[in-house]
């Protein structure tokens, strides 16, 4: 292992089993199915519950070209990519909705186990084809594309929105599904076409009850939703929110084509922009399949956890094999070994081995390898994912049960977003977060909504505090104090 390590993502929720293992092992070397290549030893460690990972920026600069190079021979690589996606999700789907519907409490212990095998093999083999092939063009072909327009375009804030425009997916995302289901149920209230509000709820909870899920985060019940539809009839405007939704992706397409015109876009580039605009579209995509699977799977946790007489947040600490001789030899993990893996621990991923470590062993390895970042003193630079300039508060978010704080107006940052968070997101006046790219969550919503958004800056949620004025500039891609609660300084990412 090189020392160049660099810190990828981190993500809240997220186990080590099924999911943080087999995410790692596709990145270490199943990735290879759909990119020819991988990142190579992946590192995951836990921090309190809070998953970090990271690769070797030698082997991800590698794939990002590798990437790029299939983007550009292939120009129809993203739609062969999501077809292949498809097909593998489409046998992952009914199997874990074939969990959901069974009464698992009659299942042996062996029969567990295969149940879990069973889902264990095809979240592998339908991962690669997903998170995978974005993060290689994240980075690669969106630099790529950027440039291209640089030369066209001198004006550094018309260059920032063309490209913000070209970049964004023209498919509705499914947090805004929900949001347009919602208006329509609040609009029908209003014309007086819908008598019974509880049963209207009761349909639509069932139907998006699993939306903020991620990897294990929170559930809406219809408590919920009739709070967020009280707030709706009070506010009014369903009827224009809806034309406005109904209306953005063909305005979009529009705009696109108006811009491609406008400045010359040649055929080749026009189908780059297609292929990052898909590309998008695919990370949004998976992150709704792979959350509705992971909520249907909740049941077979919950019976394996009552089987072995351990919390379900402490069983999902096993590695595989641990947990196949609990349920199978009645061989069990004591709950402190498996508390301190969620507490301090480093996994190793090489291929198909992975290696543990635990507590000061577990950071020295790591700091170990870790690439030394050196920051300067500068303003706060991100990557724009939502053209616009904002002032106001900010409201600093760590943690998903935090979004309850924010109030309308507020500048959101966080580390990253996930659908839990769209209740704060639809509050915010402007978005910012230390990870992601134009491809993530916060990007891809914040689009739709029309918030100004930078994501990517490495260390927001480190340099400002809840109750500083900022300016977010996202037409020049940083973020500004104008009002400090107390003196720091800012780093530039």
């Amino acid at each position: 292992m090189n020392k160049d390590y660099i810190f990828m993502q981190q993500k809240e929720g997220i186990h080590l089993i099924p999911n943080a293992y087999i995410i790692a092992q596709s990145y270490s070397e199943h990735m290879k199915d759909s990119l020819g290549l991988s990142f190579g030893i992946t590192l995951v460690q836990y921090v309190d519950g809070i998953m970090y990972w990271y690769a070797s920026e030698a082997r991800v600069n590698k794939v990002n070209k590798q990437t790029l190079l299939l983007v550009k021979k292939d120009k129809n690589f993203l739609d062969n990519i999501i077809k292949k996606y498809n097909q593998k999700m489409l046998h992952l789907n009914k199997f874990a909705f074939s969990i959901y519907k069974t009464n698992l409490s009659k299942k042996t212990n062996q029969e567990l186990w295969q149940v879990f095998s069973k889902y264990f093999t095809l979240y592998t083999a339908a991962y690669p084809w997903s998170e995978p092939v974005v993060l290689g063009l994240e980075e690669s072909l969106g630099s790529y594309l950027k440039k291209y327009l640089s030369k066209k375009i001198f004006n550094p804030e018309e260059l920032t929105a063309t490209y913000s425009i070209l970049s964004a997916p023209q498919k509705k995302s499914f947090a805004k599904e929900e949001e347009d289901d919602l208006l329509n149920i609040a609009l029908k209230i209003k014309n007086k076409k819908i008598k019974d509000q509880t049963e209207a709820i009761k349909i639509h909870t069932k139907k998006y009850s699993w939306v903020p899920y991620d990897y294990g985060l929170d559930l809406w019940d219809e408590k919920y939703f009739f709070v967020i539809l009280d707030r709706i009839l009070k506010q009014g405007d369903m009827k224009n929110r809806l034309l406005t939704s109904k209306k953005y992706s063909k305005e979009l397409r529009k705009q696109q084509t108006n811009l491609e015109k406008k400045h010359k876009v040649d055929r080749t580039h026009k189908n780059l922009f297609n292929n990052l605009r898909l590309a998008s579209y695919l990370q949004d995509y998976k992150k709704e399949k792979f959350t509705l699977v992971h909520y249907h799977i909740i049941g077979l946790l919950e019976e394996i956890s009552k089987r072995l007489n351990t919390r379900r947040e402490l069983i999902q600490y096993h590695l595989p094999e641990e947990l196949k001789s609990a349920l199978l030899n009645n061989v069990l993990t004591r709950e402190d070994v498996l508390k301190d893996r969620s507490k301090n621990s480093l996994f190793v991923f090489n291929k198909n081995k992975v290696e543990m470590f635990l507590g000061v062993k577990a950071n020295k390895i790591l700091v170990g390898h870790k690439k030394e970042i050196k920051n300067k003193k500068s303003l706060l630079l991100g990557v724009t994912a939502s053209a616009g300039s904002y002032t106001g508060r900010v409201r600093i978010i760590r943690e998903a049960n935090e979004i309850k704080n924010i109030k309308k107006g507020e500048v959101l940052i966080t580390t990253m977003t996930s659908p839990e968070y769209v209740p704060a997101m639809r509050l915010a006046g402007a978005i910012v977060t230390d990870q992601g790219g134009i491809m993530c969550h916060a990007a891809i919503l914040s689009r739709e909504l029309g918030v100004p958004c930078i994501v990517g800056t490495g260390s927001a949620t480190k340099f400002f505090q809840t109750g500083d004025i900022v300016e977010v500039n996202a037409n020049q891609n940083f973020i500004k104090i104008k009002n400090l609660m107390k003196p720091f300084l800012v780093s530039k990412h």
